[in-house]
């Protein structure tokens, strides 16, 4: 409930003083509230308003003789009270508890968490309700994914153009079907799309194909970028823990041969953590620059030589990247020159539509 702004309880004078006193001064005290409401016969807001009314005749009696300039004042009636409690819930997003604390820090009004969720839940259905009425016939092309929230995916477009987001739907599964059929509800309003950016999900691809079967499917760089990234992390440690290995063969070879009967073995320590770390080294090396001509090779301009580029001949440089990539060996290597191969057709192909556009 809301603390009304006047009061309707009968307490007089001497009994509102020792409330707002003993309220301010066992503040912080779990029980405190609820043991005033209780002794005086009173509701637990109105114990809240007139601590706060104490505060602020303490605040005016001891404080700066100096007033500051005010900025502003604020009327909170019922629709200011609505509307910072749904801007505090998705803005932050914050919970019941913080949007409660947030009212009473900038307001002085304390709300309870039942007409919280009462204010949150009609905002959802107003916010459905409109979402429903808007009309997609605009989206031509989209960026869509899935999220999870609580492990369950929720399925997800972006209109490229506006930064709509006109699909925001939580499903069961996140197969062809699935995508077909929140898709198909959203063709119903209009939806027509002629170009899908996406990830190499199957289910995304099958769901787009039977529900606009002449959309252009293009592949986001970002997953094969990130994929990359993350092979490239893990080759870095392999051959950082080598380079350990060969400093401590080293420092334990300097130790044995100022001894009094060196050791050969050690020695041979010391050449076969250096042969290790020259080998992931140059492993490493060697991703790294392949890495890097996959990502010029999905560029649309190259800027060294100033050339235009077609979708079809980058295909063929990312998809012999990927070879020389696959070459290198090891699993997860030979895993992200896969994917890169396979989705070569789908980074390059907008290189073609944009330059329609440019011309």
């Amino acid at each position: 409930m809301v603390t009304p702004a006047l009061f309707t309880s009968n307490i007089s004078t001497s009994d509102s003083i020792r409330i707002a006193t003993r309220g301010i001064g066992s503040q912080g005290e779990y029980g405190a509230v609820t043991e005033l409401a209780r002794e005086f016969g009173i509701s637990r807001p109105t114990v809240y308003e007139k601590v706060r009314r104490g505060q602020e005749a303490l605040g005016q009696a001891f404080g700066q003789t100096s007033r500051q300039k005010v900025l502003a004042t604020v009327d909170v009636d019922e629709s200011t009270l609505r509307r910072a409690v749904v801007s505090a819930y998705t803005e932050g997003p914050n919970s019941v508890r913080d949007v409660q604390a947030l009212v009473w820090a900038f307001y002085g009004v304390h709300v309870g968490y039942g007409k919280i969720y009462e204010i949150i839940e009609e905002a959802e259905r107003k916010a459905a309700e409109f979402n429903r009425s808007v009309s997609l016939a605009g989206v031509r092309a989209a960026a869509l994914d899935e999220l999870f929230s609580q492990g369950d995916p929720v399925l997800a477009g972006l209109d490229l153009d506006s930064d709509y987001l006109f699909l925001l739907e939580h499903r069961e599964g996140r197969s062809g079907e699935d995508w077909a059929a929140a898709l198909g509800e959203k063709k119903a309003r209009g939806l027509d799309l002629q170009v899908a950016v996406k990830d190499a999900g199957t289910g995304l691809a099958a769901g787009v194909s039977a529900v606009f079967p002449n959309a252009q499917q293009r592949d986001d760089a970002f997953h094969v970028r990130w994929q990359m990234g993350q092979v490239q992390q893990r080759l870095e440690k392999q051959a950082l823990a080598a380079l350990a290995e060969l400093l401590a063969a080293e420092d334990a070879y300097e130790k044995a041969r100022t001894g009094p009967e060196p050791r050969y073995s050690v020695g041979q320590t010391v050449r076969r953590a250096r042969e290790e770390f020259d080998r992931r080294s140059d492993r490493l090396d060697a991703f790294e620059r392949l890495a890097a001509e996959a990502g010029e090779a999905m560029e649309f301009i190259g800027f060294d030589t100033e050339s235009k580029r077609c979708g079809g001949r980058q295909a063929e440089i990312i998809v012999a990247v990927a070879e020389r990539m696959a070459a290198l060996g090891g699993k997860r290597v030979r895993q992200v020159a896969r994917y890169l191969k396979n989705r070569a057709a789908g980074l390059a192909v907008y290189m073609d539509d944009l330059w329609q556009k440019v011309e």
